[in-house]
C-alpha cells in the first residue's frame, strides 16, 4: 500500500521500493509526476514503519527501515 494523492492505493504485484507498480484504479485524478509516499504521510492518511512491518510480518523491520536504497529519494520535514 502506498499513498497517491493522499489516498491508499495497493500495490501490484511483489513490492519493491525502487521499482513498484501501483493499482490507481481508485485514484482517477492520479497523474503522471504525481508524488508517491511509501513511508510517510500525505493529506490525511499516513502509512508508517509500523503499518509495513505489519503488512509483511516475515521481513525483519531493520531489514525494511534500512532497505531503502540510495536511488530512492528521500524529503525529511
Amino acid at each position: 500500500m502506498v499513498l497517491v494523492r493522499g489516498r491508499r492505493a495497493p500495490l501490484v504485484g511483489p513490492a519493491a521500493l525502487e521499482h513498484s507498480r501501483v493499482d490507481l484504479t481508485g485514484i482517477q485524478d492520479a497523474m503522471p509526476g504525481d508524488e508517491v509516499v511509501v513511508i510517510g504521510s500525505q493529506g490525511s492518511e499516513a502509512i508508517w514503519l509500523a503499518d509495513v512491518v505489519a503488512a509483511h510480518p516475515e521481513i525483519p523491520s531493520v531489514a525494511i527501515a534500512l532497505g531503502v536504497g540510495a536511488t530512492v529519494r528521500r524529503v525529511y520535514r
